[in-house]
This record gives structure tokens, C-alpha cells and sequence, in this order.
């Protein structure tokens, strides 16, 4: 997969690298790109993956018998956090191709679902519409694979782009980012695991000064995600923190898709709601009305929505958890501190977030 601009110096009848790489990926989509082929397309594709992200570990340290076992490690970490521009390319194609056969295979559900709703009349068919597209989409396990091995690349691509400033490395790890958004939007089998690193570098971009609201929508996109993490495993206590930060991020703040985030957390697990309402009050104090009306929609939001029946019972016990966490936990904390907050300016401030309560007191679940 060659430069996209590489290639201004060519005659006009070859094509650019950007081309021969839309020509494949056209083709990969095709209804004629049948399952055979794909297998064997992966297949292939695999083995050149596995070199370019794993290496061979016995390249460059069969001659290190004599050197101290410190220095033989350090050489294998350097080593493997390494990534030359022509395997970087090659990621990079690989999930182009991947995000090429999930379109295809979305686009052919699509068609199947047409024709069906086309032949079916009356009530049954809005029921089996809703059906068909709750299911997931079965996906070859060769496509699987590599998009999996393309997945646990992310972090070594970060690693490379933000200490190595390999530029190269940003344009692969947004292919993947692409392949593995596809790849949970389109709800393909397993989609769960290809999500673990994406969570945390989308997180870290829309964190980043100079992040835009389209980094923030990305990450709302797959916000439904964040509901398989486990919050009680120490290894995302790191995860835990950044998702936290996005309680006092302006940015997230001032986009609606960036509170219904942060509303989501709320009702993620029942462990962040504490820490999210600490967070949250920690900005409360002198805030502006803007930021105080967000916080305001942000817990009605987070508390109407953790009411919401679920056909699931362990899902309703969950919700009734958390729902009671943020009652106990969040609301009477803010009802305490208006009512005996010392300086004037934090009881109004205190008030402006609870006055989204108040004028929907008539609500049903409200009054309840």
C-alpha cells in the first residue's frame, strides 16, 4: 500500500496507490467476492500480518548467548515496539481490505433484508426487521483473525507514533480505528474483541487539547462498549481515571453527544457513580450557567435512564443499583449542599443543576 501522493510523477495511464487500493478493496465488496475467496484472501494475508506485527523472535539475539540477560531484553522490547513504514503500509492494507469485506457483507444483508420486508406485509414484518437487525452477522474466521491481530496492534502503534513520531503509524492505527468501528456498528460476531484497545486511545484523543467534537462523537458512538469493561479489575484503573476526566472536560460538556457520554458512565456500573458525582461537584463551584445546565441534563439523564425497564432481570437489578446509587449518592448530596452551603453563589449554583428536576416535577418518575 503505497503513499497516497506518492505517485505525481507517473504517466497517466498507471494508477496511484490510492486507486489500485480503492480497485481492490471494490472488488473485496463485490457480491461476486464469494467466501471461498475470502477465506483464501485471509489466509494469505495472515502469515504477512504475523511478520509484520509479531517478527521473528529469534531474528538478531541467536548471537547474544554471552551478553547479560538485562541487555538481551532491552534489545527485545526495542525491537518489538519497532515498526518499518513498509510493515506499518502493510497493516494499514490489511484493514482496509478487512473494513472492505465487512461493507460488502453489511451491504448483502442489506439486500436480503429489502427483498424480505418487499414480500412480507402487515405487522409481522416490523417485528422481523427488528429482528434481523439485532442478530449478529456471522464473519469468517479467517477475517476474524486477522482483524483481531490487527486490533492488538493498536497500543504498539501508539507506541511507535507518539515515541518514535513515525507518521505512518497515525495513518495505520486510523485504518484499524476504522476497521474495528465497522466492525462493532455493523454488529459482526465477537465484536466485543476488538473494541479493548479502541475504548482507550478514542478516549485519549478526545482528551487531548487540540481534540475536536468529532472525536467526541466517535467516542460516543461505541459508548455501549464501555458497559464490558470490568470496573472491579485493577489493570483498568488507569481506563477508570481518563473516564472520569471527561466529567470536567469543557468539550465533552458542550456537546451533547459528549454529555450523553458522560451520562452513560453514570449508569455504566455502579462503582463509577460516586466518583463521576465527585468529579462532577469538584466543577460545580463558580461554573458558568452553560456548564451548569449541562450538568443538569446530565444527571436527569443519567437517573430517567437507569429507570428504563429491561427485559433482562440481571440488567434490572443493575439498573435499580445504580438508580439508587445516584438518588443516595449524587442527588441528596446536591439537596444537602444547597441547603447548607455557606456562600450564597454555590447554592445557586447547586440549585441551577437541581432545577432540571423541578421543572419536570409532574413526570411520573419524578413524583414516584
Amino acid at each position: 500500500d503505497d503513499d497516497d501522493d506518492d505517485d505525481d510523477d507517473r504517466t497517466n495511464h498507471q494508477l496511484t496507490g490510492r486507486q489500485r487500493r480503492d480497485a481492490i478493496c471494490d472488488v473485496v465488496r463485490s457480491p461476486k467476492f464469494t467466501k471461498a475467496r475470502a477465506r483464501r484472501l485471509f489466509a494469505g494475508l495472515i502469515p504477512l500480518l504475523r511478520s509484520a506485527i509479531e517478527r521473528d523472535e529469534q531474528q538478531g539475539y541467536n548471537n547474544l548467548h554471552e551478553e547479560e540477560e538485562e541487555d538481551i531484553e532491552k534489545k527485545r522490547k526495542d525491537d518489538d515496539s519497532m515498526r518499518t513504514t513498509q510493515e506499518i503500509r502493510c497493516l494499514r492494507c490489511c484493514a482496509f481490505l478487512v473494513e472492505a469485506y465487512l461493507d460488502g457483507i453489511s451491504a448483502r444483508q442489506q439486500r436480503r433484508r429489502t427483498k424480505s420486508n418487499n414480500r412480507n406485509s402487515g405487522g409481522s414484518n416490523n417485528n422481523n426487521s427488528r429482528s434481523a437487525s439485532s442478530s449478529r452477522i456471522e464473519v469468517i474466521d479467517e477475517a476474524f483473525e486477522a482483524a483481531q491481530m490487527l486490533h492488538d496492534s493498536l497500543f504498539p502503534l501508539q507506541e511507535a507514533l507518539v515515541s518514535r513520531g513515525i507518521a505512518e503509524a497515525g495513518r495505520a492505527q486510523s485504518a484499524i480505528f476504522s476497521m474495528c468501528e465497522s466492525w462493532w456498528h455493523g454488529n459482526f460476531d465477537d465484536r466485543e474483541h476488538v473494541v479493548a484497545q479502541l475504548i482507550p486511545l478514542l478516549l485519549l484523543k478526545t482528551l487531548d487539547d487540540d481534540a475536536q467534537r468529532s472525536d467526541v462523537r466517535r467516542l460516543h458512538s461505541i459508548r455501549d462498549a464501555i458497559d464490558l469493561l470490568d470496573f472491579e479489575d485493577e489493570s483498568i484503573a488507569s481506563l477508570r481515571t481518563h473516564l472520569l476526566r471527561t466529567a470536567g472536560s469543557t468539550l465533552f460538556l458542550r456537546c451533547a453527544e459528549g454529555r450523553r457520554f458522560v451520562s452513560h458512565l453514570f449508569r455504566a456500573d455502579v462503582s463509577l457513580v460516586g466518583d463521576l458525582h465527585l468529579a462532577v461537584r469538584a466543577q460545580i463551584a463558580g461554573a458558568r450557567r452553560s456548564i451548569l445546565n449541562a450538568y443538569a441534563d446530565i444527571y436527569y439523564a443519567a437517573w430517567k435512564q437507569s429507570s428504563i425497564d429491561n427485559e433482562n432481570e440481571d440488567d434490572i437489578e443493575a439498573m435499580e443499583e445504580i438508580r439508587t446509587s445516584i438518588e443516595e449518592n449524587a442527588l441528596q448530596d446536591l439537596v444537602f449542599r444547597y441547603l447548607h452551603a455557606v456562600v450564597p453563589s454555590t447554592a445557586r449554583s447547586v440549585r441551577a443543576v437541581l432545577d432540571k428536576f423541578y421543572v419536570n416535577k409532574k413526570s411520573p418518575d419524578v413524583e414516584a
